[in-house]
């Protein structure tokens, strides 16, 4: 008999890592509005997440956001994005980069200017 031990995947880790890395995400109504039932939803989550980079790099482009929490938006993508689980890196496509498609084209576009080289890197073989 092979004994094993079931480890709790990285994936299921996202929702924390965003709650707590991304500054606002957590108070965020993008967040607020998946409610209690599904905030342990990697998906659903990181979808939330996509809106709620839309919206600060959309407040930055009219009102300045704050620097700190757009600065910990895009590090918690880049982490995602060079994780070595492959279902984290299919959900930064699926759920936030698809996600990020209904940004305005400027808003759009400077998210995809402000990525980091892995998630870059993964974006671009997205859209290839």
């Amino acid at each position: 008999m092979t004994d094993f031990i079931l480890r709790r995947s990285r994936l299921q880790e996202v929702p924390q890592l965003l709650r707590s890395t991304v500054l606002g995400f957590e108070e965020s109504d993008e967040y607020r509005e998946i409610g209690d039932y599904a905030g342990d939803i990697s998906a659903v989550v990181m979808a939330a997440f996509a809106e709620y980079l839309c919206k600060l790099e959309a407040q930055e482009l009219t009102a300045h956001a704050a620097d700190s929490a757009i600065t910990s938006a895009y590090e918690a993508l880049e982490m995602l994005a060079s994780s070595p689980e492959s279902g984290i890196r299919e959900l930064v496509t699926d759920e936030i980069y698809e996600k990020l498609d209904d940004c305005e084209p400027r808003v759009l576009e400077k998210i995809r200017s402000r990525l980091g080289p892995q998630a870059s890197a993964l974006y671009a073989l997205k859209y290839k």
